[in-house]
């Protein structure tokens, strides 16, 4: 493999000059970039003591990665060195936590060269975010110290220590709230990386031990094991840094640096021009107690005692909920007052009929208090005294959210929920007598004109007493550069959304939103703590932007965060979003021509040449069947013979994922289902439904562009044929009788593709019934000799099948592969989705 030294991009081997900027390429590792027939390596985005870290793609599977490779020279010849390092690379694997990079994989190269597999994050680390911002604010610390803590915490709980956490092993994700913005990064891997692995030959060439000296306990410079308590003063030197700017222990050389970590007490904050609390200061010198036996004992209590510190303890009205903590950092122990949340009955509320759709809770803080509170035009309930109102069972998408008081001005805004429960804390602003001679009371036209406006002052004294306990109560919105996530277009939502559906009305359902009010907010909120957000530096490019980048240079520049008072945080960021998360494809034009050494242009690693079978799909042989059969439904008879041609076909339905790459490429209208332009973090590898028989076949004709061949729905025919195994017949792509192991159905929700592996065709084909119902791209029409009313056939009804998780499988209805149904061609349904076909070349 060859490398470019100026953009780092890879290149085959017979690549001598860059595509990009004509450099000369450079040999770096043996072999070509592909490793394993899958990993597709795009570009080296790093370099530490174990090797080189490189991004790619994989083949199939479409998904970016982070490989950290180790160099051969720097193994040694212990011929057990691979078993121990697969050893611990098994044991990185099985720390899983969303604040903790996941290993998914790991290989060796020629018997040689092992690799470890991650997933990719895009983003900044948190050393780079200290450089830039010098010192953070005690909140932004203390959101960033609860997200390490969280995945720290678990691991430790597995006897996992990291042995080098520092600020360049934290990676700071955009567009997410700090303490769900942390990715840990190499744990586990740092006991490979000390040399107790590699040997003393690797930890001359490395970094290793020496790579953190500022960050290293004092009982590892003792050549002490470290424990879960070595990782809490590394943690206690980063939660220095974060503060001041700076490391406590510096020197001009490793000796001295030792010395100062063994033996010298923490610089005071006023000794280096950094203004902090006493009781701020407390908790740093904690975590920095030279003996072990007198540190912090865990990082949950780190995380305890830094947030007393800063907000002080909560009021004692609150009573223990692990599940709906108030800063959504961690789950602590009952006995933890941080733990806790008002004294309140959760409400339930049921905002959309569909009961497949993901659901969450939220949870509003109203100054003042006993407010009025309305979702989406439907009341919630009225605030407590102590301004908190909760509610569950709201789905996961955007809502209008609306808080009124008499006397006070309204409230009202679009907010986001997308996942984990959300906080919203709203202080409205006193009503001037303009705006309560006007104000009306949603749902009781009550006219307000005759509020006390003398009494204007003393309601203002109220709002402002309140105000001190809602800071208290929660940390108030910080000021930082940042964005807000893109809106999904409200308007488009009216459009062609009939969810009703034959024979399974109870799956369908869900109503589409109402327009949103522009109405704008003229409270203070601080919208969702959780969502505080950083600006963060992406400076990462897929490859294929790499080589366009010359030619179409976009600047996609965060908006900035609006001041904390009477202002709101907005933002744009719909694109923004979609760029971010998933980098577009786009068509290369006019790019520079790469010379190699057998003079003939060479393929980009990413995209490498289509082959006849795409590795997606399967093979289906043609040949002939018998469609349909002699009992049963009606629509389903009768039998008869069907000619078709060898195709291949996907073998799951679409996904999400997949789905995404396609929105962000063309700015096609998102599915109803999707949070801020895309879809929710733990349905990425579900069906995309929500699409409409056009969208298929948009998504048809993208994916035909990227991979330079021509992708179609397929035709009912070739649909049944796959499902009942060709000429075999079969009542089931497994075979002939129902089994309910093999069938995604009676679930609440749709399940990842590729769900149940015992459900497949002979050919492999995945998901075929149940799940989801698939778009054909075949009209509505009765079979041959059929008896079937021509009445009921309307024009622009076309067929789905497969059945869905709603579906009967006893009974008259009972489906299975022969089963139809249809609806509108712009039918939208919680419940539809679809998979490609592709024909045989020759065919």
């Amino acid at each position: 493999m060859r490398e470019c030294p100026n953009c780092k991009l890879c290149f085959n081997d017979d690549v001598i000059r860059c595509p990009v900027d004509n450099e000369s390429t450079f040999y770096s590792i043996a072999g070509e970039p592909i490793l394993e027939g899958k990993y597709a390596i795009e570009k080296r985005i790093g370099q530490g003591g174990m090797g080189v870290v490189y991004r790619a793609k994989h083949n199939f599977l479409k998904t970016l990665h982070a490989i950290k490779i180790i160099l051969p020279d720097l193994l040694g010849n212990d011929p057990q060195l691979l078993t121990r390092f697969r050893q611990e690379a098994v044991t990185a694997a099985s720390i899983r936590h969303p604040n903790i990079v996941s290993v998914t994989d790991f290989g060796v190269v020629a018997g040689k060269m092992p690799f470890i597999v991650m997933e990719f994050v895009k983003g900044e680390s948190l050393h780079d975010l200290i450089v830039r911002e010098k010192r953070l604010a005690p909140e932004a610390v203390l959101e960033i110290l609860s997200g390490i803590c969280s995945g720290v915490a678990v691991a430790h709980k597995q006897g996992i220590v990291h042995r080098d956490l520092k600020p360049l092993n934290v990676m700071i994700q955009p567009d997410k709230s700090l303490s769900e913005a942390v990715k840990i990064l190499d744990f586990g891997l740092a006991k490979i990386k000390s040399g107790e692995i590699l040997g003393s030959l690797v930890q001359a060439q490395t970094t290793g031990l020496m790579g953190s000296p500022y960050y290293i306990s004092p009982e590892q410079w003792s050549d002490e094991e470290p424990d879960a308590q070595s990782d809490i003063y590394s943690l206690g030197v980063m939660l220095h840094q974060m503060l001041a700017g700076e490391v406590p222990f510096k020197g001009a050389s490793i000796p001295a640096i030792m010395k100062k970590h063994i033996s010298d007490p923490p610089p005071p904050f006023a000794q280096i021009g950094v203004e902090v609390s006493p009781e701020i200061e407390a908790v740093v010198r904690h975590s920095l107690e030279k003996e072990r036996s007198k540190r912090t004992p865990t990082v949950e209590q780190m995380v305890r005692e830094l947030r007393t510190a800063i907000y002080g303890e909560l009021p004692v009205n609150y009573i223990s909920s692990p599940k709906l903590n108030i800063s959504g950092e961690i789950s602590l122990d009952s006995s933890n007052s941080l733990s806790r949340v008002p004294t309140q009955q959760i409400k339930p509320v049921s905002d959309d009929n569909d009961s497949s759709l993901p659901r969450t809770s939220i949870r509003v803080l109203t100054s003042p208090p006993q407010s009025q509170v309305f979702l989406d035009g439907k009341p919630l309930g009225t605030s407590q005294a102590n301004g908190w109102l909760f509610a569950e069972n709201v789905t996961r998408k955007n809502h209008v959210l609306r808080v009124v008081k008499e006397g006070f001005q309204n409230y009202e805004k679009e907010i986001s929920c997308d996942g984990d429960a959300c906080q919203f804390i709203v202080q409205l602003n006193v009503a001037s007598a303009k705006d309560v001679s006007t104000s009306i009371i949603p749902g009781t036209q009550t006219n307000v004109a005759d509020s006390k406006i003398g009494a204007k002052s003393s309601v203002a004294k109220n709002a402002e007493q309140l105000e001190d306990s809602l800071l208290n109560l929660n940390p108030p919105p910080i000021n930082y550069d940042g964005s807000r996530s893109g809106k999904t277009n409200i308007s488009e939502k009216q459009a062609n959304i009939d969810l009703t559906m034959p024979l399974e009305t109870q799956a369908f359902g869900i109503k589409s939103n109402p327009e949103p009010t522009s109405a704008k907010p003229t409270g203070r909120v601080a919208e969702n703590f959780t969502s505080t957000k950083f600006k963060v530096n992406l400076n990462e490019k897929t490859p294929i932007e790499e080589l366009n980048s010359r030619q179409n240079k976009k600047s996609l520049v965060p908006i900035i965060a609006a001041v904390v008072g009477f202002f709101l945080i907005v933002s744009v960021g719909g694109f923004f979003i979609y760029r971010m998360m998933f980098p577009p494809v786009t068509t290369i034009v006019d790019k520079p021509a790469a010379v190699t050494e057998s003079g003939k242009k060479p393929q980009p690693t990413n995209t490498p040449p289509v082959t006849s079978q795409p590795p997606s799909m399967v093979k289906i042989e043609g040949g002939t069947f018998l469609m349909g059969r002699n009992d049963g439904q009606m629509e389903s008879r009768p039998a008869h013979s069907v000619p078709v041609k060898s195709f291949f076909i996907d073998k799951t339905e679409v996904t999400n994922i997949e789905y995404a790459d396609f929105v962000a490429a063309t700015n096609h209208r998102v599915p109803e289902n999707w949070v801020n332009g895309k879809p929710i973090s733990d349905e990425v590898q579900m069906p995309v439904v929500l699409v409409s028989l056009d969208d298929a076949r948009d998504f048809a004709k993208w994916r035909s562009e990227r991979d330079k061949t021509n992708y179609r729905l397929p035709t009912e025919a070739e649909w049944e044929y796959a499902a009942r195994n060709g000429s075999s017949g079969n009542n089931y792509p497994w075979g002939n009788d129902f089994s309910d192991d093999k069938v995604v159905t009676k679930q609440t929700t749709a399940q990842p593709v590729g769900s149940i592996k015992d459900g497949a065709n002979k050919a492999g084909v995945l998901d075929l019934i149940g799940n989801v119902w698939e778009w054909t791209d075949t009209q509505l029409e009765w079979y041959p000799n059929s008896n079937g009313d021509p009445g009921k056939i309307r024009k622009g009804d076309f067929i789905i099948r497969g059945g869905s998780i709603k579906s009967e499988t006893k009974g008259e209805k009972a489906i299975d592969a022969t089963s139809r149904q249809w609806v509108d061609k712009n039918k939208r349904d919680a419940l539809l989705g679809f998979r490609l076909v592709k024909n045989v070349e020759g065919n």
